[in-house]
């Protein structure tokens, strides 16, 4: 027997639910993997040989629980506040990063995300929101997608303990709490002890007890200095705290908390620990409005962690935001969206131009085409070959429901399913479920696309979107013209207009507060090749039609001066001059001495 079935039959006989794993993956790509109940006997057939990877299926009837530990806080906190257990691993870079349970009754899942910068601290990985099976982790010996092999701690290839279901979602709250903390606590000489006291001050006032302070100081001890904590430090600072507390001296809380730890990290984790409120200092009986902490402009200036977002695809997509495409009708919009899931999956420059620069996993919700068009766009735009990265596409001919009416609930069940880190969604209309009133966003369009825009930046994924453009429109910019005066552009972090001008030529117009404005000339291919082409940006817009012009003038013609070029070919000077000089760049043109431009060759 190879060594992964008889690692999937060990864990078919501990009780766990096996399933094969592509090696090097983390997703499973068998259809219906949640529902698969391997047998001893079907283990061979699954687990043939083949370099794969196992998963163990979560949330199932035992309760089988991950508390999956994403950032080194959390790792190095977590031995002082999760309960024992005897089946922890990771991998090289991330060792004792997963610590297994049985949970009586199964957990729900949840994502404990840092809200200064949105990384993931903690994740209770069980059943899905809607209590059913969903997702898994793999397990040794699987193979990393970076290459690491997932590997059980010395010790640690035991039995998960069981745990009431209460007590293993109270220990993960507060190792959330812990890490976050931890992940903005003040260095050293800057406060940093003085931290430690107010915070036993706010756990002192919620009613901790002294040992669940103690406990709790101690995680944010080991998280700061692992193996160098002192806990002997440790334990004086909450024993003087408490001593002043019960002697009804004056100690200090939340206030000088927050001054000295980020105001946002120190609200979210008095708010997942439940003391918010006690914590808060009572001002009066009637409270008015919580003033805004915001942030200082020196810290904001030189805090390395908040950067501008990053794109998936240079100018156009960011790789964890929307991107609303629209124009008019029959413009070329499905095409071009075609084309967006196209490059992304398979990493070759969109419209051939423009680089992907995270490529990745792909859905494609072609709502507008259904199969039939989609797979007619995708042979005509590879020549009828499947191209490397391919198999990264999933498309989707059709929404059993109304986005907003069960539909958002669908697509986000089927990027935990499917994983991906680019969803398009052709079109709005559709999504909608019926025709608006109208071709302006709407509100209603907006809550849409706000509602969609979350669940993307909830899988750290890109989002794109296609939309008619609005009645009316008069081509000032995109998104005067997507969505008029209404004012939503709070739902979108970029926006480019598709706008054809006659059969074969077009533009692309693009503004957002993620990507610079720019207009890219666009030719459109139908024959030996197909699809949207870019042919020039920004300045040189203009140059792409008007250098085939020249080209076909000067094949004509024979040299000529620029002058004569522009009067025959109606355009401006300049226009040609620039032209000229580009396609002298490429190659395809020589100057002479008596300042006449020819073909090269010629």
């Amino acid at each position: 027997m190879n060594p992964t079935c008889a690692a999937a039959q060990q864990y078919l006989a501990r009780g766990f639910l096996p399933i094969p794993i592509p090696h090097g993956a983390k997703a499973p790509t068998l259809e219906g993997w949640p529902a698969l109940r391997l047998t001893v006997a079907d283990l061979p057939r699954y687990f043939d040989g083949t370099p794969c990877n196992i998963g163990l299926v979560l949330g199932d009837d035992f309760g089988t629980t991950d508390v999956d530990l994403d950032c080194a806080e959390a790792i190095g906190a977590a031995p002082e506040l999760l309960p024992d257990t005897r089946m922890i691993f990771g991998r090289t870079t991330k060792r004792a990063s997963h610590f297994f349970y049985r949970s009586d009754p199964p957990v729900k899942s949840r994502r404990f995300l840092d809200p200064v910068d949105k990384h993931c601290l903690v994740e209770l990985r069980g059943q899905k929101s809607d209590g059913s099976t969903g997702l898994q982790t793999i397990a040794p010996p699987s193979t990393h997608p970076s290459g690491e092999l997932v590997a059980f701690e010395p010790g640690f290839d035991g039995h998960p303990a069981n745990v009431e279901a209460t007590t293993l979602q109270g220990a993960v709250i507060e190792l959330a709490a812990a890490s976050l903390l931890a992940r903005h606590w003040p260095p050293a000489q800057a406060g940093r002890n003085a931290a430690f006291l107010a915070l036993a001050g706010v756990l002192a006032r919620a009613g901790w007890a002294f040992d669940h302070t103690l406990a709790f100081h101690r995680a944010i001890y080991r998280a700061l200095w692992n193996g160098a904590a002192d806990f002997e430090q440790c334990a004086a600072e909450v024993k003087s705290t408490y001593e002043k507390h019960s002697g009804h001296a004056k100690t200090t809380g939340g206030r000088s908390l927050r001054e000295l730890v980020d105001a946002k990290a120190v609200s979210a984790a008095l708010t997942w620990l439940g003391i918010e409120r006690q914590a808060a200092p009572a001002v009066s009986q009637k409270r008015g409005p919580e003033a805004a902490e915001g942030m200082g402009g020196a810290n904001l200036m030189t805090d390395e962690t908040i950067v501008r977002p990053e794109m998936a695809i240079e100018g156009l997509l960011p790789a964890c935001g929307c991107l609303l495409l629209g124009g008019r009708p029959k413009e070329g919009k499905s095409w071009l969206a075609v084309q967006i899931a196209s490059a992304f999956v398979t990493g070759e420059p969109l419209c051939g131009w423009l680089q992907v620069l995270k490529p990745g996993r792909a859905h494609l919700w072609a709502l507008e085409d259904g199969f039939p068009i989609t797979k007619d766009k995708l042979l005509k735009l590879h020549k009828g070959r499947v191209p490397e990265g391919m198999e990264n596409l999933r498309v989707f001919d059709r929404l059993e429901r109304p986005f907003m009416n069960g539909g958002a609930e669908i697509i986000e069940a089927t990027l935990n399913r499917h994983p991906a880190e680019l969803v398009v969604l052709d079109s709005l209309m559709k999504l909608k479920g019926r025709p608006g009133a109208g071709g302006d966003i709407t509100q209603e369009d907006y809550a849409l696309i706000d509602r969609a825009r979350r669940i993307a930046l909830a899988q750290h994924a890109g989002l794109t979107i296609v939309a008619h453009t609005k009645k009316g429109a008069m081509g000032r910019n995109p998104i005067e013209d997507l969505i008029g005066t209404t004012g939503f552009t709070a739902a979108t972090d970029a926006v480019a207009e598709l706008k054809r001008h006659g059969p074969s030529e077009g533009h692309l117009l693009v503004a957002g507060r993620c990507v610079p404005s720019k207009t890219f000339e666009l030719a459109w291919f139908e024959g030996e090749e197909w699809g949207w082409a870019i042919q020039a940006a920004g300045e040189d817009v203009g140059l792409g039609v008007t250098s085939q012009e020249i080209v076909s003038y000067l094949e004509a013609e024979g040299a000529a001066k620029p002058a004569t070029v522009a009067k025959a070919l109606h355009k401006s000077f300049g226009a040609v001059w620039r032209a000229l000089h580009r396609l002298q760049a490429s190659g395809k043109v020589w100057r002479g001495a008596d300042r006449r431009w020819g073909l090269a060759g010629k």
